[in-house]
């Protein structure tokens, strides 16, 4: 899915502050993607059917979010019923206003976003674990020549993003850009937490859909010194990228 979920039109606040949620933990979703009919008239056409507020296609799982008054609860729980005992195979979980005021909170620390995740999912795959364990989130918009700078390096990502505004998660050993969360590049690197710099970067790889050949990116480069990025002027800095140029 390519769409833009920045635009999306929610039906309340809490669907909106449970879609910052699932991009806090970097799961992406679907909004109201697909509607099940589970009883049709004599000539065909529905008679009820159920559409559930987000889909997240990495794990197959559906979300309806019901706080609304209780004749409304209990209209939901019934279509749920009826969309389990007919499709076996979709997996819902329905989250009631105890369950969305639970989750539904900053989650700014790794442990956190971990605890959140596993409320969520109940059995999250690595892969979601390790996407929720980011660092810093970073938002940038690329220059006419497909750059963004992060704390004091250039990242080159192509004439596919410039100009274009998007997300950079910095992890321990890897910066990881999205575009409309997409994957668009990824760049080994060393994220020193204690004192928040970019001790390297290496050269990174060019994401696409897949079936495309993948591609390999440039070296990033440093940027002019500033008194903003003294500290990559340091000997230490400078005897790591060193190394790194000469390792290509």
């Amino acid at each position: 899915m390519r769409s833009k979920q920045r635009r999306v039109r929610f039906a309340n606040e809490t669907e909106e502050q449970f879609a910052a949620l699932l991009r806090r933990l970097r799961l992406r979703w679907r909004y109201e993607p697909h509607t099940f009919v589970l009883r049709k008239k004599s000539d065909g056409t529905p008679a009820l059917a159920f559409t559930p507020d987000f889909y997240l296609p990495d794990v197959g799982l559906y979300f309806e979010l019901t706080t609304l008054q209780r004749k409304l609860v209990t209209a939901k729980n019934r279509k749920a019923r009826l969309l389990s005992e007919q499709r076996p195979d979709v997996r819902l979980r329905v989250l009631y206003r105890r369950d969305c005021l639970e989750l539904i909170r900053p989650a700014r620390s790794r442990r956190s976003r971990a605890a959140l995740l596993g409320k969520l999912l109940s059995a999250p795959n690595e892969e979601s674990i390790r996407r929720a364990s980011w660092v810093l989130r970073l938002q940038r918009v690329a220059d006419s020549g497909g750059h963004v700078s992060v704390m004091g390096v250039r990242l080159p990502l192509g004439q596919m993003c410039a100009g274009s505004r998007v997300t950079v998660w910095v992890y321990p050993s890897s910066l990881e850009v999205e575009r409309d969360e997409y994957p668009v590049a990824t760049f080994p690197c060393t994220y020193d937490a204690r004192t928040r710099r970019l001790v390297s970067v290496e050269p990174g790889h060019i994401i696409r859909p897949t079936g495309q050949e993948q591609g390999r990116l440039a070296l990033p480069e440093l940027e002019r010194a500033s008194p903003s990025r003294r500290s990559f002027r340091r000997a230490a800095d400078r005897r790591s990228l060193e190394q790194l140029s000469l390792s290509l």
